[in-house]
């Protein structure tokens, strides 16, 4: 999956309401939003870098369209950040999969500290938290999951990796829903971004470490986050 917003956006020039976001990596695991009310807004420019952002507020959210193929291992990049206030406690999602049956990821942050959850069907589960008060500035982060061993590693632009395994990790794919960005639905509790993402880019597989320079070079070029 490769989501950018300088590319594939569906949206009203008057509004700059989105309607769709065409997936770039020619898997078509495209995401719409058709509820006028709920749609984000595409800005061209005053990203990171000058670059063109998504921004979400309020109730602002999309779905992909169709349920995910992605297996138990992963790496997953976003780039974003929000815009509350550093003693802000809430839950900020960039990138999320939840199932009723508990299987979930969150990539995004809470109390303005990056975090990452984790959860299989048998509430084995991982919080990784970031150090600083640092999602109100643009960042590129990185999350892998090897879905075999439960070993999750995380990483905020070229920040030392914070490793977590989880203890009786289930293998569990990620294959039954669809991926949410800018919403976090749990069913009975929703939480929403106020803040901005510029790329998402989700690879079935744990990535090479020359494999995670290259993707982390291409988008440190293109932002200039770091």
């Amino acid at each position: 999956l490769w989501l950018k917003a300088d590319r594939g956006i569906d949206f009203s020039i008057p509004t700059k309401q989105v309607s769709a976001w065409a997936d770039q990596s020619g898997n078509n695991n495209d995401f719409s939003q058709s509820t006028s009310s709920a749609q984000p807004y595409r800005y061209g420019y005053d990203g990171a870098n000058d670059k063109a952002y998504i921004n979400f507020n309020l109730n602002n959210k999309i779905y992909s369209n169709s349920a995910s193929t992605l297996d138990a291992d992963f790496t997953i990049f976003t780039v974003a950040k929000t815009n509350q206030p550093v003693a802000a406690v809430n839950l900020e999602p960039y990138f999320t999969y939840y199932t009723t049956t508990r299987e979930k990821f969150f990539i995004g942050g809470k109390g303005s500290k990056t975090q990452v959850y984790l959860e299989d069907g048998n509430s084995h589960f991982a919080t990784i938290k970031g150090n600083l008060n640092d999602t109100t500035d643009y960042n590129i982060i990185r999350v892998d999951l090897n879905g075999s061993t439960g070993v999750v590693n995380m990483q905020r632009n070229n920040d030392s990796i914070i490793s977590n395994t989880i203890s009786g990790w289930d293998g569990v794919e990620f294959d039954t829903t669809v991926f949410g960005v800018g919403v976090y639905d749990e069913g009975n509790q929703v939480s929403y971004l106020k803040g901005n993402i510029e790329e998402v880019i989700v690879f079935n597989r744990v990535l090479t470490s020359n494999e995670i320079k290259d993707i982390q070079g291409y988008l440190n070029t293109k932002y200039r986050i770091y």
